[in-house]
């Protein structure tokens, strides 16, 4: 394990660059199928794969995988940024096609961006004009 990292929320460990690469092509824990929501370096974990390799040096991986697992790893944030975006999109749309002020504004809060288009074309703003829902259409113009 290169660089260990814990998948939030159920702490799995992974490698850096097997996250990148993995989470490229899923939002969630290769695991335990659980959405990822955040990464973290996890230094305890790091300080047992030292110790394991220092008292077992022909176990390291060699010098060519190690440089391909850091160039993987310089992705990983991206991908946890589109995770997160993504996640936040299709929750306010689901409280917005709901008619649920409160967490529409608590989602606006937390970072949603309300101008971001849906797959069709349209906006959250287009569903809540055509739903007739004038509570929830001043939200989304603030």
């Amino acid at each position: 394990m290169h660089r260990a990292t814990a998948l939030v929320p159920c702490m799995h460990n992974v490698c850096a660059g097997c996250a990148s690469k993995h989470l490229a092509r899923s939002s969630c824990c290769p695991s335990c199928r659980t959405p990822v929501t955040a990464i973290w370096g996890n230094l305890s974990m790091v300080a047992v794969v030292e110790g394991f390799l220092a008292a077992r040096p022909g176990r390291k991986r060699a010098a060519e995988e190690l440089s391909k697992l850091d160039e993987d790893e310089e992705h990983l944030d991206w991908e946890v940024a589109r995770i997160v975006r993504q996640r936040r999109a299709v929750s306010i749309l689901q409280c917005v096609q709901d008619g649920d002020v409160e967490a529409v504004l608590q989602e606006l809060e937390n970072g949603a961006d309300v101008d971001e288009l849906l797959e069709d074309g349209g906006s959250l703003l287009h569903i809540a004009v055509e739903a007739e829902d004038l509570d929830m259409v001043r939200p989304l113009l603030a």
